[in-house]
């Protein structure tokens, strides 16, 4: 998908993060927003996996263009503590932006 940036990404591995987001946002706006129409689901799914993929693949990026490998040695063999965490650095702020888009969540 992105060899330069991040060699063991590929289009299989996107798409089955797409469809996993969209069967979650389905899932959990079943549960917790009962409100919430099929289609606006489908979108916020497509939206916070798509913001989740890119913010891992910056995050591969940046350590890329430090010439690290992993992010840190907080937790040995897991890259760091950044990657654990890298994809909800785009995919939160995502979430609370589309529910206000959507209308789904009230501005205050």
């Amino acid at each position: 998908m992105a060899t330069a940036i991040s060699p063991g990404k590929t289009w299989e591995g996107s798409v089955g993060g797409a469809v996993g987001g969209v069967l979650t946002a389905v899932l959990s706006a079943g549960l917790w927003l009962p409100h919430v129409v099929l289609w606006q689901c489908v979108i916020l799914g497509l939206c916070i996996s798509c913001a989740a993929q890119l913010s891992d693949l910056g995050e591969s990026m940046l350590k890329r263009y430090a010439g690290v490998k992993d992010s840190g040695r907080l937790i040995p063999g897991h890259g760091g503590i950044l990657d654990r965490i890298d994809s909800m650095l785009f995919a939160a702020p995502t979430l609370v932006y589309a529910l206000h888009v959507l209308m789904i969540v009230p501005s205050p």
